[in-house]
């Protein structure tokens, strides 16, 4: 009986790492094991070659998770919330929640840095198994794989490894993004609704899945009145939750916005709708540190030559969308053209490289133009080489307390 248990036991595990959810679940733990196994040693070795941080950081296994943002999310774990002079409110309750939820459910035992790693590597795996299914509905099954290659390496993965909320916001984003190509109304607005109460930039992948809707109807907007349109009233329920929340232990609904005023963190942040300004601003400056005394360091690069460069390419991605798909590429390409303004309105870039990274119109469109023009694989292989040395670089800067995005 037990021999046969195992047998058993053995052909289900056998089922399971050979199917397409398997697989991801092995590349995830794998690529977080490689990036935890990285993170432990520039968090050794470097420490000492860069003079930051001015006051002592976490170090250990999982201390090169613990930086800038990190501290935000850590603070809200243990009630931040409730504190009447925090900014804490800003940043979106979804992610600390889980880390909370699992810590206690371990009786403390797993400890908040790795309930998030195991949050995270999860995360992860659902998003390595959305794309590979979104690539199947681009360019079918055979190179579905390719799509989650092209995510990891982009230069702004590093953060799924992070304590932050990338690999949550990826995940549940792109799964809503694959039930609207699906036509599977009801889980896209559960989806959506969970996402809500992750990141202000879900509202992108609303108007993403709603115009999915649209075309699902022939862009005739008499037949999208139909009772699938009702699931897209689930999308605000996260962010609803999170503001009566907001206004029962702090008195005010919309506190996720105004807390800003609340700290001087972020000076920088101030609302200009013209975009073309700080594009025209950056580049100067990016100029500037070019051909003149003033010095190109890691704040030029990380804070305005690298979100440029980004924006460009989301651009290109959107166009060719349109361009390629017709129709077809609506939903992708005003999805890039709306994230592009978005995320210029605030006056700087700063950031911006780790907000292009659920911008999942890159990824399809590097995929396809790849797939389409034979001659240009060889450049995406480069883009994936790029990718991945500035993925060390991003990560070198990080675990020294230097800013990464």
């Amino acid at each position: 009986m037990a021999h046969r248990k195992i047998n058993t036991a053995r052909q289900l595990a056998s089922r399971f790492f050979a199917s397409d959810g398997g697989k991801a679940v092995m590349l995830a733990v794998g690529w977080q094991l490689m990036m935890t196994v990285m993170g432990i040693i520039f968090d050794s070795t470097l420490n000492n070659i860069f003079q930051r941080p001015a006051s002592p950081e976490p170090h250990g296994m999982l201390g090169h998770t613990l930086r800038w943002d990190a501290g935000w999310y850590q603070a809200i774990v243990h009630g931040a919330y409730a504190d009447p002079a925090s900014a804490s409110p800003v940043f979106y309750p979804l992610f600390p929640l889980m880390v909370w939820l699992l810590d206690g459910l371990s009786f403390g035992l797993l400890g908040e840095p790795l309930s998030a790693l195991i949050i995270n590597t999860a995360a992860t795996a659902c998003i390595i198994l959305a794309l590979a299914r979104i690539a199947e509905h681009f360019v079918g099954r055979k190179h579905r794989w390719w799509l989650p290659a092209i995510f990891l390496t982009s230069p702004a993965a590093i953060f799924l490894h992070f304590f932050y909320t990338e690999a949550i916001f990826c995940a549940v984003g792109f799964w809503a993004y694959l039930f609207a190509l699906q036509r599977r109304w009801w889980a896209m607005g559960l989806a959506l609704a969970v996402l809500t109460a992750v990141r202000l930039p879900a509202i992108l992948f609303v108007a993403l899945c709603g115009l999915e809707f649209i075309r699902a109807y022939g862009w005739n907007i008499r037949q999208t009145l139909n009772r699938n349109l009702l699931w897209f009233l689930l999308a605000p329920l996260g962010f609803v939750l999170y503001g009566l929340y907001l206004q029962l232990v702090r008195g005010d609904f919309l506190l996720m916005l105004h807390a800003y005023k609340l700290t001087d963190d972020w000076p920088y942040q101030v609302f200009n709708p013209n975009i073309f300004e700080l594009y025209r601003e950056t580049a100067r400056r990016v100029r500037d540190a070019l051909l003149t005394p003033v010095p190109f360091d890691e704040g030029i690069f990380v804070n305005l030559l690298l979100p440029m460069i980004g924006l460009m390419v989301l651009f290109a991605a959107a166009v060719y969308s349109l361009w390629y798909k017709r129709k077809a590429g609506i939903p992708l390409a005003v999805f890039g053209i709306l994230a592009m303004v978005m995320f210029s309105l605030n006056s700087n870039l700063i950031s911006v490289n780790r907000y292009l990274l659920p911008c999942i119109v890159i990824y399809i469109a590097i995929l396809h133009l790849s797939l389409r023009r034979g001659w240009l694989r060889p450049v995406t292989y480069g883009c994936i080489y790029v990718g991945i040395l500035l993925q060390a670089y991003l990560y070198i800067l990080f675990v020294n307390n230097y800013f990464a995005g």
